[in-house]
């Protein structure tokens, strides 16, 4: 199971894969103000999942959160592979 997260300067959405081709409807709430309360919402998600999940993909806007350590401190309470990516790069 993928958990899949758009990190925008105004909404942060939430998605899960199960097949890493089908994806489940967004949650979306506001961007969290700070990385520490961005972090926590990813880690409520990721322990709240259907299923286990196995990777985190990040596409995140490049002035939400700069210079923070996001992927560090992710992989440091979950201990799961993360990946970030730039939000453009990834829509195609």
């Amino acid at each position: 199971m993928l958990l899949l997260l758009d990190i925008g300067r105004t909404n942060f959405r939430l998605a899960q894969s199960p097949d890493g081709e089908s994806i489940t409807v967004p949650t979306i709430i506001p961007t969290p103000a700070t990385i520490e309360e961005g972090v926590s919402q990813i880690i409520e998600a990721a322990r709240g999942a259907s299923a286990p999940i196995e990777v985190i993909i990040i596409g995140k806007s490049r002035k939400v959160w700069a210079g923070a350590p996001l992927v560090e401190l992710i992989r440091k309470e979950l201990s799961l592979p993360v990946y970030l990516e730039n939000d453009a790069a990834l829509a195609g």
